[in-house]
């Protein structure tokens, strides 16, 4: 990998980061799961270099964040996972924006739901907030809205990286 590369890694990592910290609660009934704009500068490296810059990202990113403030090494997981699909798939379909879309917001979404049904038990498990059939049982009610919430976080990034990504990628065509 070249300086130039790990200075892109680091830089949109740092800037990465700096999103995570715009945690906004999308959906009432599970407010626990936040939006945050962070995958998007991913996204945008991961488009104008390649999808493993973009993940490269999401890792570092994720890393820090554990470290910085959450300390949930479930949830942020669960958020490296995601971030990870995401990007891959959109860069994977990007020279068919419509395929691209639909893959990345439904793939990314269905996988989240369905890794969530694992996720939960655990976590409930761990943290100590009852047994893993409680945990089960929570995650059965609240599946709809995990499977919206991904759906909705990823629409917006997807629309977000589109809309930046026709400015900035000029800028890397530069360089």
């Amino acid at each position: 990998m070249k300086a130039k590369d790990i200075a892109l890694i680091g830089v949109f990592s740092a800037l990465s980061f700096a999103l995570m910290f715009l945690e906004i609660p999308l959906i009432p009934a599970v407010n626990f799961l936040k939006y945050d704009p962070s995958e998007v500068a991913a996204l945008i490296l991961a488009l104008n270099t390649s999808a493993l810059h973009g993940v490269l990202v999401i890792i570092v990113k994720d890393v820090l964040f554990y470290f910085a403030k959450s300390g949930d090494i479930i949830g942020i997981t669960m958020n490296a996972i995601a971030g990870i699909v995401f990007v891959w798939l959109v860069v994977k379909f990007w020279e068919k924006k419509v395929l691209s879309a639909l893959a990345s917001i439904g793939g990314t979404s269905a996988l989240m739901t369905a890794l969530n049904a694992v996720a939960f038990p655990i976590y409930f498990t761990v943290m100590k907030f009852g047994s893993a059939g409680q945990g089960l049982d929570f995650f059965l009610k609240v599946w709809w809205a995990v499977l919206l919430f991904n759906a909705i976080k990823f629409s917006i990034d997807f629309v977000l990286a589109l809309l930046l990504n026709e400015r900035v990628e000029k800028i890397f065509r530069l360089g």
